[in-house]
């Protein structure tokens, strides 16, 4: 079985990283998460090398982190404050400071607008959102604990 080196987030937000075997890295993923920890990076050392972006929470060019970040708080605010989901990101859209955070809202709005969960949504928008994100927005759509998810996916 190939060894995975991963960082992950604790249950009290402490950073902490270390090596783990499994046959695949989702299962890593898989096995840390039901161990209660968030990861953030999995990988081989090989895949590391060959890529200069391995961390599951990192987003593509068209808005930053920070953007992105900024977007997942206050979508959870606003879901918490009793919004639909199409009106909280049409806020968003248009309260957006930078236009990359505004173009992001844009397209997650007409594909929610669409019919396509949040989690279809970002999944379209392809390497911005990592698919450990998108997971953990559809399970919250599923369990109907999205807000709460995304203020979590937010710290």
């Amino acid at each position: 079985m190939p060894n995975f080196h991963y960082t992950a987030l604790d249950r009290v937000g402490q950073r902490i990283a270390g090596e783990m075997q499994g046959p695949s890295r989702e299962a890593v993923i898989r096995q840390l998460s039901e161990a209660g920890h968030f990861p953030i990076d999995v990988g081989t050392q090989s895949a590391r090398a060959a890529t200069a972006t391995g961390s599951l929470l990192e987003f593509g060019r068209s808005a930053s982190t920070t953007e992105i970040t900024q977007f997942t708080r206050q979508l959870a605010m606003l879901l918490k404050a009793g919004l639909s989901l199409p009106r909280a990101v049409n806020l968003i859209e248009g309260e957006a400071s930078g236009r990359r955070l505004k173009a992001v809202a844009r397209g997650i709005h007409a594909n929610i607008s669409g019919g396509k969960s949040l989690a279809e949504a970002l999944e379209v928008r392809g390497r911005q959102f990592p698919p450990v994100l998108v997971s953990m927005v559809r399970a919250g759509e599923a369990s109907g604990t999205l807000p709460e998810v995304l203020d979590r996916i937010a710290e």
